[in-house]
C-alpha cells in the first residue's frame, strides 16, 4: 500500500513536543507535525534521517508532516494513522483471513471505548482493534513505547466482548521489518502488560503483524510480510 507520494527526506534537529519536531531542510530550521504520540527516543534525535510529506493546508501550522526515519540500515514508519488505514486495505485485499469478512462499521462504540472495527462472518461477530508498534529492542517488537490509559481500557473492553458472543481480536502492526518476535513492553507500562496477558489467556485473539517500509521511486510503501510469534 502507498502511505505517500514525493516524500522530502530532511535531518532531525529537536521534537520540543508530542506532535512537534523540527528539522533541516535545504540549509532551513523547519516545523513539522509528527503524528505519532509515542515518545520514539529511540528513533528521533539529532541528525537522523527523515522523511516528510507536504501536507499544506489553510490553518495549519506546520506544513509538513514527518512519518518515516531511517534506523539501522532500515525505515520506520511513525505515522500512527497507517495501521488502520493498512489493515483496512488487507481486509478489502483478504490478505488478513482464509475466508471474507463482512465490514460493518468502523470506530464501533463499545462500552466505554471506540474500537476500530466490526466484522461478521455468517453468524459470528468480531471486534477488532488495531495498534501501530515501532520500537524494535534486540529483535524483540515491544508495545506500548508510552503509557496507554486508553489502550489498556480497549483491551478491557474487548475482554469483556468475549462475554457477549463476539470473538474479539488485537492486531499490532509493526512499522519495520526487522523484529522476530513481539511482546508487551512491561517497562514502559506494566498495567497494559498485564491486560494484554489477561486478554491472550481469556482467548482474545492476538496478531502481531511485520511490515516492510520502503522507498521506491520516491514514494513511500508499506508492505505486509507475515505474522511473527507472540513471547508472553
Amino acid at each position: 500500500m502507498i502511505l505517500a507520494k514525493n516524500i522530502i527526506p530532511a535531518t532531525f534537529i529537536k521534537r520540543p513536543n508530542r506532535f512537534l519536531g523540527y528539522v533541516e531542510l535545504n540549509g532551513e530550521e523547519i516545523p513539522c507535525f509528527i503524528p505519532d504520540p509515542g515518545r520514539l527516543k529511540e528513533l528521533l534525535y539529532k541528525g537522523k534521517k527523515v522523511y516528510l510529506t507536504s501536507a499544506k493546508k489553510e490553518g495549519r501550522k506546520t506544513d509538513f508532516d514527518l512519518i518515516a526515519v531511517e534506523h539501522d540500515n532500515l525505515i520506520v514508519g511513525i505515522d500512527s494513522r497507517v495501521p488502520n488505514k493498512h489493515v483496512l486495505d488487507l481486509l478489502h485485499k483478504n490478505r488478513l483471513f482464509k475466508t471474507k469478512f463482512d465490514l460493518r462499521k468502523s470506530e464501533f462504540s463499545y462500552g466505554n471505548s471506540r474500537l476500530d472495527f466490526y466484522l461478521k462472518k455468517g453468524n459470528e461477530k468480531y471486534l477488532l482493534e488495531v495498534k501501530g508498534c515501532n520500537l524494535v529492542i534486540e529483535d524483540i517488537a515491544l508495545f506500548p513505547d508510552a503509557p496507554t490509559i486508553r489502550g489498556t481500557r480497549h483491551v478491557s473492553e474487548l475482554i469483556e466482548a468475549l462475554k457477549n458472543n463476539f470473538i474479539s481480536m488485537i492486531f499490532f502492526v509493526i512499522q519495520r521489518h526487522d523484529a522476530i518476535k513481539f511482546r508487551p513492553n512491561e517497562e514502559m507500562d506494566p498495567i497494559f502488560s498485564k491486560e494484554l496477558k489477561l486478554a491472550k489467556e481469556k482467548g482474545v485473539i492476538i496478531k502481531a503483524m511485520l511490515n516492510k517500509i520502503e522507498i521506491r521511486e520516491n514514494d513511500l510503501y508499506i508492505n505486509y510480510l507475515n505474522e511473527i510469534d507472540l513471547d508472553f
